[in-house]
């Protein structure tokens, strides 16, 4: 592996570490919950996934929303 290809991945795994850090402080907003309830109203519930955070699934959260996937919910639970 090259000097600069080594560069590259290193810059672009600490980029994805920075964005992960600078989400997890979303993560103590409340969340949305609509209790609307009707037949063809889907749900997508999201359960907090890498580093226990619900934030650090906010970009999917905006691109299925920006798909027309409206109601999500999402929360966050203490590991063990």
């Amino acid at each position: 592996m090259t000097t600069r290809r080594v560069r590259n991945n290193l810059l672009r795994e600490g980029g994805a570490l920075l964005t992960q850090g600078l989400l997890m402080g979303l993560n103590l907003l409340p969340s949305r919950h609509r209790p609307e309830r009707a037949r063809d109203i889907h749900t997508v519930v999201f359960l907090h996934g890498y580093m226990g955070a619900r934030s650090t699934l906010f970009p999917l959260q905006g691109y299925l929303a920006s798909q027309g996937y409206q109601r999500q919910l999402s929360f966050t639970y203490p590991s063990s």
